[in-house]
């Protein structure tokens, strides 16, 4: 069990890409969350608490509840509350059918929602402040501001740094992190098992 993590901005969906393409799958978190999103006790506990103003007719604006979200921690606390068992108990079921050798998961609030214990091996994809900026920046300039309150709201990548077994600077070109990617898989066999927890077993914040 591998999980892959990692701010806003750093590329860590890129890095999942490329062990993708080495025949190993990766699990998102955002994709599994995203789906949840759309689940009709979801919309009716988010849009009680909310009011019909995160409602684009009877989907739910994702970008407007990453803004209430992510400028009030009260309300970033109840969104968790809400996702994080949904998502992880898809997890662990993801887990108990998997026959896959090596299985990745894409977590980025993995430290944040202290999933660490969940894992064999931590890798934390990181890059320079400016590098994730303009990747946001070109990504969707409207919404940039947004983007910045939502990467200073997760833990420092110096203190995720610290726990995490592998850290990959992806601040420069992608056949750099690729380079790292192949590298990586080519010491999967060597990387050490541990008693690890349950997903289910980990207490919502």
């Amino acid at each position: 069990m591998i999980g892959i993590t990692g701010s806003i901005g750093s590329g860590k969906s890129s890095f999942s890409r490329f062990i993708c393409q080495h025949g190993f799958r990766v699990i998102s978190a955002d994709a599994i969350a995203n789906q949840h999103l759309k689940d009709r006790n979801v919309i009716a506990w988010l849009s009680q608490r909310w009011g019909n103003c995160i409602l684009d007719g009877d989907v739910l604006d994702r970008q407007k509840i990453a803004e209430i979200a992510f400028n009030d921690p009260v309300e970033r606390s109840f969104l968790n509350s809400v996702l994080h068992p949904l998502v992880l108990r898809d997890f662990q079921q993801i887990v108990s059918k998997a026959i896959d050798q090596y299985l990745f998961f894409e977590v980025p609030l993995l430290y944040e929602a202290d999933l660490q214990g969940c894992f064999d091996y931590v890798i934390l994809i990181t890059a320079s402040f400016e590098s994730r900026i303009q990747r946001l920046y070109n990504r969707n300039p409207g919404n940039l501001q947004n983007q910045i309150q939502r990467l200073r709201s997760q833990i420092p990548d110096e203190i995720k740094a610290e726990w995490a077994h592998l850290v990959v600077d992806n601040s420069d070109s992608l056949t750099q992190l690729e380079q790292a990617v192949d590298d990586f898989c080519q010491r999967l066999t060597a990387l050490p098992y541990r008693q690890i927890q349950k997903f289910t077993d980990v207490p919502i914040a």
